[in-house]
């Protein structure tokens, strides 16, 4: 399992504020995996995951349009798109 922060910095796993099921999952992906999210009953489809920030909880995702960076801790659901 890889750990990231500042988008490829590994860390080594501590305790702290990032510890949500949906941050612990993000911790667990490499770059490039392709996943959906529901964010405050919102879903954003065919993001493709950057990085994880352990500090901060901010996860980086992209799309075709731009970057997405959200708070971990506030996604309600992941669905992963790819292996």
């Amino acid at each position: 399992m890889s750990l990231f922060d500042e988008c490829g910095k590994t860390l080594k796993k501590s305790n702290d504020h990032c510890n949500s099921c949906m941050c612990n999952q993000f911790r667990s992906f490499t770059a490039g995996r392709t996943v959906d999210v529901i964010l405050s009953g919102v879903e954003f489809t065919d993001l493709v995951f950057t990085c994880v920030d352990l500090k901060s909880c901010c996860v980086t995702l992209m799309d075709d349009t731009g970057t997405f960076i959200v708070d971990c801790n506030k996604i309600e659901a992941i669905r992963l798109l790819n292996g």
